[in-house]
C-alpha cells in the first residue's frame, strides 16, 4: 500500500495533537510534551502557513494512507540550500515501509520544485530503523554528535543526552522521477 505527502493544512491542530499521541517519541531528538502546548503549537502552524520557520523556507506534508494521517514530513531550508528532514509516523505504522515512501517522495518533491540542493537528517544512534531508512533512500553517514535533549516528563522536564548520526543526501536531476 502506498502513501501520498499532502500539504499540512494550518487549521489541523487536533489532528497534529492526535499524531503526537500516537508517536514514541523516545528515539526523536526533539520531543515534545502532549498535550502540545498551546503558543508552541501557534507558532507551528503559523510556520505552515506562511512557509516560513525561523526565516527559513517550510515544507510540511501530512503522510496519507488512504484516508488515514499515519505521519507527518518536513523539509526546512537553510541558508546553504542544505534543508533538515523530519519525519514521525504513528507507532503502528512503523516497519511497515512508509517511511521509506515518505522520504523518497518529498526527496522527489524537493528535487522537482528545487527547494534544495542537498538533505541533512539527524538521528539517535538507537534508532536502526530510520536510520535503515535513509541509507536505503540514498543518505550516507557524515558524522556522529552528541545532543542534550530536553525531555518532557508529565508536567516537569528533564535532561537527556544522546548519540547521534548525521545523514546527508546530494539532490540530483534523477531524483526528480522518484
Amino acid at each position: 500500500m502506498s502513501i501520498q505527502l499532502v500539504s499540512w493544512h494550518p487549521e489541523m491542530r487536533q489532528e497534529l495533537q492526535d499524531l503526537y499521541a500516537a508517536v514514541d517519541q523516545s528515539f526523536c531528538l526533539v520531543q515534545l510534551p502532549v498535550p502540545l502546548q498551546k503558543p508552541q503549537t501557534d507558532a507551528y502552524l503559523e510556520g505552515v502557513r506562511t512557509g516560513q520557520m525561523d526565516g527559513n523556507p517550510f515544507h510540511c506534508f501530512a503522510v496519507m494512507k488512504e484516508d488515514e494521517l499515519i505521519g507527518k514530513i518536513e523539509l526546512t531550508v537553510q541558508e546553504d540550500r542544505f534543508a533538515e528532514l523530519d519525519v514521525i509516523l504513528k507507532k503502528e505504522m512503523c516497519g511497515k515501509g512508509y517511511g521509506k515512501q515518505a522520504v523518497s517522495a518529498m526527496i522527489g518533491l524537493a528535487a522537482r520544485k528545487q527547494w534544495c540542493r542537498g538533505i541533512c537528517a539527524y538521528t539517535v544512534r538507537e534508532n536502526l530503523a530510520m536510520q535503515a531508512v535513509l541509507v536505503s533512500a540514498g543518505f550516507q553517514s557524515r558524522r556522529s554528535f552528541t545532543a542534550d535533549v530536553i525531555v518532557p516528563n508529565g508536567s516537569s522536564y528533564y535532561l537527556r543526552q544522546f548519540e547521534g548520526i548525521e545523514y546527508v543526501r546530494m539532490i540530483t536531476w534523477q531524483d526528480r522521477e522518484l
